[in-house]
């Protein structure tokens, strides 16, 4: 929920965005009774799937991940982890 109404914030921000979005779903899937809206269709939606995955990025779902070792350990390439490290 909380992504998708990120998502509709930065639309309302960005309108040569949205008209873009429209664009490209009227000449992918077509306009009126006609138009196609199966997954085959919506896959081809690239710029929007790009739009979504933008606003991912800008307002992730989980912003920090707050993992912390509960043991020392050293990772592959040699990095000392002491315990209550991330």
């Amino acid at each position: 929920g909380a992504s998708l109404s990120w998502l509709w914030y930065e639309l309302t921000r960005h309108q040569e965005v949205v008209e873009r979005i429209i664009e490209e779903v009227q000449s992918t899937c077509g306009i009126g009774e006609s138009a196609d809206y199966s997954f085959d269709a919506m896959n081809k939606l690239k710029y929007t799937h790009c739009v979504a995955m933008e606003s991912l990025r800008l307002h992730p779902p989980v912003p920090n991940d707050s993992r912390r070792a509960i043991s020392e350990d050293v990772l592959p390439d040699g990095t000392y982890v002491p315990v209550g490290g991330e």
